[in-house]
């Protein structure tokens, strides 16, 4: 198993875990709740290196970006939507 499979099972894994989460939230709202769970359940750890208060030995790829936002969109969009707005937006400054 690559890596990246790796990370696509462990966010197929968390969103069944949020998707309630995500589902309580308010439409049009940021859904703090959603992503202090994605955080709890150690998924926003792993997509952030060390140095900027992750898990990651290295940095992060847009390519491991697009395979948790995949794994995570086919059960929950709005999982999906949380991840993107934290990582994207971060994945600049990080670098």
């Amino acid at each position: 198993m690559t890596d990246r499979e790796e990370l696509a099972g462990f966010a197929t894994g968390v969103v069944g875990k949020v998707t309630p989460i995500a589902a309580a939230g308010d439409e049009g709202r940021v859904n703090r709740r959603l992503i202090r769970a994605l955080a709890d359940e150690g998924l926003l750890p792993r997509l952030f290196p060390r140095r900027a208060g992750g898990t990651r030995e290295a940095g992060v790829s847009a390519a491991d970006l697009c395979v948790v936002r995949e794994s995570l969109g086919w059960a929950s969009t709005l999982a999906e939507n949380a991840i993107a707005i934290q990582t994207l937006g971060a994945y600049p400054i990080v670098l």
